[in-house]
């Protein structure tokens, strides 16, 4: 079995996610249009293996993940067979998923997301747990799990928004079970923009941001996610003085100083 924990891909697996690279841009495609990507095994199998290989990709500045056709995804499939093994079976796959997530969030290049029609579900959480969203003007973030018998508890979800939207807004969305539409998500600052072309538009600023300071924007990340979770204030600005004191050292900052003085010159 292969270091993931998950099965091996067979043919058909490998295709539930296509890999697109642009120069120093990748844009990982949720690629089950035919079932709104609706998410299952061999989706996450796949996903978590592209992960490792835009981990390990020294081209790749910006990552971009969307969905193919008209939806990001509608969260798990529910036309799948259905799991009823022993919790023990279900707790040990469920691990295997929820490793998909860290590596999402543990990815040093910034990761947006590119969300047209619906995000449902697991589907919402995976688009929470990426740096940025755009999206498009039918977008619709739909937290469906109190309708369905379950819990917000699904891929980091009840972790993420409460930190995207405020922990009030969060909570009527969560126990409701009402979907945020693209207008909203802007307003809360769940999505930046809404554009017409939600990817080509994320694709765009993923290229802008690939043209900065590859560490500087690693550290970047580095320090708002760990401004998510800081214990004081104390230990967070000891990690912006480590995160300034790398970037200090680069050679972008270097030619950045010089094209600086040579300006003002």
């Amino acid at each position: 079995m292969p270091a993931s924990g998950f099965p091996p891909l067979t043919p058909e697996a490998a295709e539930t996610v296509q890999i697109e690279r642009a120069g120093p841009v990748t844009t990982l495609v949720l690629n089950r249009p035919e079932r709104l990507n609706a998410a299952n095994t061999d989706m996450f199998a796949r996903l978590t293996e592209a992960l490792h290989e835009v981990d390990r990709d020294p081209d790749c500045a910006v990552v971009v993940l969307t969905g193919a056709g008209r939806a990001f995804s509608t969260g798990k499939d529910m036309k799948a067979p259905q799991d009823f093994a022993a919790v023990e079976d279900r707790t040990r796959r469920s691990r295997r998923v929820f490793q998909t997530v860290r590596l999402l969030r543990d990815l040093p290049q910034p990761v947006i997301a590119a969300v047209r029609g619906h995000a449902v579900g697991a589907g919402f959480a995976l688009a929470a747990a990426c740096d940025l969203r755009v999206v498009a003007p039918d977008a619709s973030f739909d937290p469906v799990f109190t309708d369905i018998g379950m819990t917000p508890g699904d891929l980091g979800l009840s972790f993420h928004l409460p930190r995207l939207i405020g922990a009030g807004r969060a909570a009527h969305v969560l126990y409701t079970a009402t979907p945020i539409l693209a207008q909203q998500a802007v307003d809360w600052g769940l999505a930046s923009e809404i554009a017409a072309d939600p990817r080509g538009r994320a694709q765009e600023l993923a290229a802008d941001l690939a043209a900065k300071a590859p560490e500087s924007l690693r550290q970047t990340k580095e320090l708002l996610g760990a401004a998510a979770t800081a214990s004081s204030l104390h230990d967070h600005l000891l990690l912006e003085y480590r995160s300034q004191v790398i970037c200090a050292e680069t050679a972008d900052h270097a030619r950045a100083v010089r094209a600086f003085r040579s300006r003002r010159q």
